[in-house]
């Protein structure tokens, strides 16, 4: 408890935002879904349980630097990274498969100010807007905008945030 006690006083003021979608049947995903009921106080059980088998790409995440090799994995990172005051750079007029710059970062720092040592760059391209859970009998995933024609960072501009 005392805990509690701490750590609500180093979060006071703060705005949590919650960035994620709900992880359903339907969720996009390059691999299929299950939330399947093993317990369940419908069917006469004291709680209900359930075995959820899913990709480790699945609905929203993050991708450890380990995923595309020589990098450290999701456990090894400091939890320090995850939190802390941030700068959303708004990109939403990037479009399909485009990629933003460093010059797209520098310009917009010069009308918002550097992106300081410590801050979180968040960029905001609005892509949860082709967010779209599907049915089960709507099988033709690689059609999917959302998951094939997302627009990315450029590795300057990555090196340029580092």
């Amino acid at each position: 408890m005392v805990f509690w006690l701490e750590a609500s006083s180093i979060f006071s003021g703060w705005v949590m935002v919650d960035l994620t979608h709900t992880l359903e049947e339907g969720t996009p995903g390059f691999h299929e879904f299950h939330h399947l009921p093993r317990m369940s106080r419908s069917m006469g059980d004291s709680y209900n349980a359930y075995l959820l088998q899913i990709f480790e790409h699945h609905g929203t995440h993050v991708d450890a630097p380990s995923h595309a090799g020589g990098g450290k994995s999701i456990d090894e990172l400091d939890l320090n990274i995850w939190h802390g005051p941030c700068r959303v750079i708004d990109m939403h007029t990037k479009g399909l498969r485009e990629t933003v710059s460093a010059e797209d970062i520098q310009i917009w720092e010069e009308t918002h100010g550097r992106i300081e040592r410590g801050e979180i760059a968040v960029i905001r391209y609005d892509w949860d807007r082709r967010w779209r859970v599907r049915s089960s009998s709507d099988s033709d995933w690689e059609s999917d905008i959302f998951l094939r024609d997302f627009p990315g960072l450029s590795v300057e501009a990555a090196e340029h945030l580092a």
